[in-house]
């Protein structure tokens, strides 16, 4: 299993959701406000941290290798501008994961 953890530009987050959903299987998705600000040599200028500081949201998804694969090529092509800002998209293994659910007290199995 894998965590996805993206970082995209809030008025991607629709058309991002609604690609995710069609995938089959999709496990669902954590959303959570969050800002941020590009690093100074990625600009090619120096600018005021508190003036190049920008909302964005952060999605975390929990699935099997499979669907974490698909799930990161969704990402990158419904969240991409080509353009600095965009944010990273990064991966980190998950040993276990627990739904908490009613009849759900078992390991899950990231979908």
């Amino acid at each position: 299993m894998k965590k996805i953890t993206a970082i995209v530009r809030p008025v991607r987050l629709d058309a991002l959701r609604s690609a995710l959903r069609r995938l089959p299987d999709f496990p669902g998705m954590t959303v959570t406000d969050c800002g941020g600000m590009s690093a100074p040599d990625r600009l090619g200028e120096q600018r005021d941290p508190l003036l190049d500081f920008s909302s964005k949201v952060r999605i975390a998804v929990v699935a099997d290798d499979l669907q974490a694969r698909l799930t990161i090529e969704t990402i990158r092509a419904c969240a991409a501008t080509g353009q600095v800002g965009d944010g990273p998209v990064w991966v980190t293994p998950v040993e276990e994961m627990w739904r908490l659910g009613p009849g759900s007290m078992q390991a899950g199995d990231g979908a």
